[in-house]
């Protein structure tokens, strides 16, 4: 199956799909319903694999609430000696992660601070929330190395305890992803359909009206519309087209989002992580 999934995600990036071992489960993303049962009959007529996915789950973010430090160490047992502080900030939405470093070599050999920015993208791919965190600046602002004691891995170790102490005593907040979306249908449907996307906390435009056919444009939470496909062609008696894209990641509050166990051992955890990266915990 994951060989199966290999060859398809090389053809299509944006599948992306990820071996979680301690829960052996793969996970997939995917634009929508329509999206899995395709994937059902390639995997099936190509590979000759019968498979059947689960209800698929929205992919949320989350993001620094405010401004804060967190500290990262790891000095025992020895040999070993690595110490960073990051000053975390929130950062506009949909600008992603920024990184700098305010540290003297003296104080961090250049090749350490090499292995602390390359940790940053996989520290960040669960937060307290155990969503990818995002839209944030991180600062390097204070550390220490070892002349004899420090190794690369040792900043490898440290930096996601830094990071994950300073989201933790910070706070994040949830993003959700936001649809676009286009309606063609019958003018008569237009009081339902606002309705409808109302409901569903989503927003729209002023409706444009030619020859009784009305274009409804506007953005929707994909939360809140995964099954509204289905809704709108039971409306239109199969007649209205919809037309949808990728918008945005914007806050939403926490009652409407939905928080994930972190998958493996959150650097939170700090003797139980540490055991895990020295491989000495299975």
């Amino acid at each position: 199956m994951a060989e199966a999934l290999q060859i398809l995600e090389k053809e299509d990036p944006a599948l992306e799909f990820e071996w979680y071992r301690e829960d052996k489960e793969l996970q997939l993303k995917v634009m929508g319903a329509i999206q899995v049962e395709v994937l059902e009959q390639i995997i099936l007529q190509r590979f000759g694999i019968s498979v059947q996915f689960e209800d698929p789950t929205v992919i949320y973010k989350e993001t620094p609430i405010t401004s804060g430090y967190g500290i990262g160490h790891y000095t025992m047992p020895k040999p070993c000696w690595a110490i960073v502080k990051f000053l975390i900030e929130p950062a506009p939405r949909g600008s992603g992660v920024s990184y700098k470093s305010l540290v003297r070599t003296s104080d961090i050999h250049q090749k350490y601070q090499n292995e602390v920015e390359r940790s940053i993208p996989k520290a960040l791919q669960q937060g307290i929330k155990g969503w990818e965190v995002t839209d944030l600046k991180i600062t390097l602002v204070e550390g220490e190395d070892h002349q004899m004691h420090s190794r690369p891995g040792n900043f490898v170790l440290a930096t996601p305890m830094g990071i994950m102490n300073a989201l933790n005593d910070i706070g994040t907040q949830f993003l959700e992803p936001i649809l676009w979306f286009k309606i063609t249908a019958n003018d008569e449907l237009l009081g339902k359909l606002t309705s409808e996307i109302i409901q569903m906390r989503g927003q729209f435009d002023s409706p444009t009206i030619v020859d009784n056919k009305m274009t409804l444009t506007g953005t929707v939470p994909l939360a809140t519309s995964l099954d509204f496909p289905v809704r709108l062609s039971s409306l239109s008696g199969g007649k209205a087209k919809l037309l949808t894209r990728f918008h945005s990641y914007q806050v939403c509050e926490d009652a409407l989002a939905q928080t994930r166990p972190y998958k493996g051992i959150s650097p939170l955890d700090r003797s139980k992580y540490i055991l895990k990266m020295r491989k000495a915990l299975e």
